[in-house]
């Protein structure tokens, strides 16, 4: 496990300098507190140099700059890292959904940000459709392409149940598969998260041949996850306080900006 990159440091150090002179708070963690991540462009990964980083991380490691706390990273699946918060073999999870289930072993912080699912259309075809909801699609010789096990929002685990409906999808194993399909003409748009997309795909094609169409689909708040077993209500508390600090001063919306300008 690595430390947190030097050049992450200077960075923080530097957005955050108004506040060097600020008491620092009561330390609230003896050992080194382990985050638990998973491989996922833009929002957890590493850089060429070996720094944690991505949307999530560097929220994350903003906040826990003022707090005291030493942070060690531990990749793992998904699934198993949520098994791990639970029995407190990690102590920190990111980019989660509160769920009643989750809460029973966890503490959630506020949402630091969105997940939104959007349509994404051939920028020459913008002008030939009319959307006021998912369903319109049914109606039109249009194929629609989804990353399977995706939750795409209610609207849509409803239209599955239409025979008519599934036979216009196109099912990946990949969601950085759509991108190339629509390109090739494979498919007429696409379904997939907005910071996903833009990081990937949107902010690297000077052509623009690819807008996200404004049509409202699925979005919920995401959270960070502590164990219950080993992370205190009261770091709980100071992370929250800190997280709206970063909101209210900016910060938050210039780190989010980084990955996508209008998501």
């Amino acid at each position: 496990m690595k430390e947190i990159g030097l050049t992450l440091i200077i960075l923080t150090v530097g957005i955050f300098s108004e506040w060097v002179l600020a008491a620092a708070p009561k330390k609230l963690c003896e050992a080194p507190l382990i985050v638990g991540w998973e491989y996922w462009e833009p929002f957890q990964f590493q850089d060429k140099q070996g720094n944690y980083t991505g949307l999530d991380l560097d929220i994350l490691q903003a906040v826990f700059a003022w707090t005291q706390c030493e942070l060690s990273f531990a990749e793992r699946p998904w699934q198993r890292l949520l098994i791990d918060i639970q029995t407190g073999s990690v102590d920190i999870l990111l980019g989660a959904s509160k769920t009643a289930e989750r809460m029973e072993s966890s503490y959630f912080s506020q949402p630091y940000r969105k997940e939104k699912m959007a349509l994404y259309i051939r920028a020459e075809d913008k002008d030939h459709y009319t959307f006021n909801s998912l369903e319109d699609i049914v109606y039109l010789p249009f194929t629609l392409g989804v990353t399977r096990g995706y939750y795409y929002g209610e609207e849509y685990e409803q239209l599955l149940k239409s025979r008519a409906f599934r036979e216009q999808l196109v099912i990946v194993a990949r969601d950085k598969q759509l991108y190339p399909l629509l390109l090739q003409g494979r498919v007429n748009g696409f379904l997939a998260e907005t910071y996903f997309v833009a990081y990937n795909f949107l902010n690297k094609d000077n052509s623009k041949q690819v807008i996200r169409y404004p049509l409202p689909l699925y979005e919920s708040d995401i959270h960070v996850m502590f164990s219950r077993k080993t992370v205190s209500a009261d770091l709980v508390t100071l992370f929250n306080r800190h997280l709206q600090e970063l909101s209210v001063k900016g910060y938050l919306q210039k780190i989010k900006s980084k990955y996508c300008a209008d998501c």
